[in-house]
């Protein structure tokens, strides 16, 4: 079960089209998927724009098509019954709804972030990972936004800390800076 990633403010709802974040995650979302080895036959999605962009990008990687289903448009629903037959399905829909059924599935008590991925096998959820995780495992870095102190150089002028080139994986407990210098890692 993948919820649609961050999407812009705006009426009507169902039109709502992704941020360029939300592309993003959607786009992170299939790569890890795919460097997981996780198979999928079917992408089913609400026929909501964000949804349907969402799984899009997520599907592409794959190299699956995108099945748009009313059903999936933020109600409750019958998974058993919508996925009847079809081998392993990735459902792309919205809260909460989704972490309803992911609860009426499994039994567990959590939610699916925007741009999140819960696995579900047999019953038992079997991962939950946010848009961050699926950054990480997808080895893709977001761009990130800095305002620290300027920096001094070697003939004491200063410079901005975001006029230098900047990237920040987030991975477990660790962040890993890159400027032009030897990495610093993080806490």
């Amino acid at each position: 079960m993948l919820r649609h990633a961050e999407a812009a403010d705006g009426n009507p709802d169902d039109q709502r089209p992704l941020t360029e974040r939300g592309m993003h995650h959607a786009e992170a979302a299939g790569l890890a998927i795919a460097r997981l080895g996780i198979h999928i036959d079917v992408c089913m999605s609400s026929p909501k724009l964000r949804a349907v962009q969402t799984a899009e990008r997520a599907c592409g990687p794959l190299g699956l098509s995108v099945t748009s289903e009313q059903a999936l448009s933020g109600e409750p629903v019958d998974v058993h019954a919508l996925t009847a037959g079809l081998g392993d399905v990735l459902l792309v829909g919205h809260d909460p709804s989704f972490s309803l059924t992911l609860h009426h599935l499994t039994g567990a008590q959590a939610r699916i972030k925007k741009g999140g991925l819960a696995g579900i096998a047999k019953g038992e959820m079997i991962a939950l990972l946010r848009p961050d995780d699926l950054l990480a495992i997808a080895n893709i870095d977001e761009p990130v936004a800095v305002t620290e102190p300027p920096l001094h150089s070697a003939h004491g002028s200063s410079l901005a800390r975001s006029q230098l080139p900047l990237t920040v994986r987030q991975t477990s407990c660790q962040a890993t800076r890159t400027r032009g210098r030897a990495d610093a890692q993080g806490p």
